[in-house]
């Protein structure tokens, strides 16, 4: 499904959902009854979640005021531990 806009002279800008291609050029207002013509605007695309946006900032900041280590990180061991016993 998409979401079309149409403008009325009296109400503004109101949106539509229909399937995708199928907008009129024109639709009756939902607020008066006065025909509304289409209009174009950019389309809404999907944000990236929340820990993507923190990480792509984090990495556009870096770039200009890079971040300053003292210390090397504790590493974790990635390695499975083997079972007790064996």
């Amino acid at each position: 499904m998409a979401i079309y806009e149409y403008r009325c002279a009296r109400c503004g800008v109101f949106e539509i959902t229909r399937a995708m291609g199928s907008a009129r050029r024109s639709h009756t207002c939902v607020h008066c009854g006065t025909e509304a013509r289409r209009s174009f605007s950019v389309p809404h695309l999907n944000q990236p979640s929340t820990p993507l946006n923190r990480a792509i900032a984090r990495a556009e900041k870096s770039r200009d005021e890079p971040e300053v280590v003292t210390r090397v990180p504790p590493q974790e061991s990635r390695r499975p531990q083997p079972a007790a016993g064996r």
